[in-house]
Order: C-alpha cells, then sequence, then structure tokens
C-alpha cells in the first residue's frame, strides 16, 4: 500500500516464457499499457508452432492506427506451422467500443499458371 493515500496498487503478473509439459514453450509479449500483443507455443528447437497476435488502435484505411488504442483490439494475426499465409481478422467498432464487426482479411490469390492449355 502506498504511503498515505489509502490506495492499494496491484501490478500485473506477467510472464514471457513458460514450459508446458509437452515440451514446448509458451511464449507471450504484451505493450507498455500490459496489453497482450503477441502469444505463441514453440518447440524446443525454437521454431513456432503457432503465434497470435494483437495490434491494438483503430482501424484506418486498412492499417491499425495504434495511436487511438481505446483497449480494443483492431486486428489479430495468427500464423500456424506449415500454412503459408496468415489468418487475419479485423475488429470495427461502435462509438461506445462495442463491436460491430470482425470480418476475416482475405490476401488476393494467385492463380497459378497453366502451361501450354488456353
Amino acid at each position: 500500500m502506498a504511503p498515505n493515500c489509502g490506495i492499494l496498487r496491484i501490478e500485473p503478473i506477467r510472464f514471457e516464457r513458460m514450459k508446458l509439459g509437452n515440451n514446448r514453450w509458451e511464449t507471450a509479449k504484451f505493450n507498455e499499457r500490459a496489453q497482450l500483443t503477441e502469444i505463441g507455443s514453440a518447440s524446443v528447437s525454437d521454431n513456432n508452432v503457432w503465434k497470435l497476435e494483437y495490434k491494438y488502435g483503430e482501424l484506418e484505411s486498412g492499417s491499425v492506427n495504434a495511436s487511438k488504442n481505446t483497449g480494443n483490439i483492431a486486428r489479430s494475426v495468427m500464423t500456424l506451422a506449415g500454412v503459408t499465409n496468415p489468418i487475419v481478422q479485423n475488429y470495427k467498432y461502435d462509438s461506445l467500443y462495442r463491436l460491430t464487426e470482425a470480418r476475416p482479411y482475405v490476401s488476393p490469390v494467385k492463380q497459378p499458371q497453366r502451361g501450354g492449355i488456353v
């Protein structure tokens, strides 16, 4: 307890790396506001099995404006081992910070070239 102010301040507990029973490591990263920004699992050889990133702020013209961080997640990005493209989800909120839209971001897919056949 802080002296003479009557306010109890509790620091958040943040782990950065924890070994699991299946011999994998779970890792986590936080920003200066103690918001979870990344969580993932890796094998002993430090190869990522999966990783989930959170970006806080407001979605503006397809990018996240982190200076408008009200605590809501604007975008999540999941990367999985063996999957070429990450799975991206965008989120929008109303003026009361209630979720109004959760939409997957689909990157343009290039069609394979077919040789000799038209």
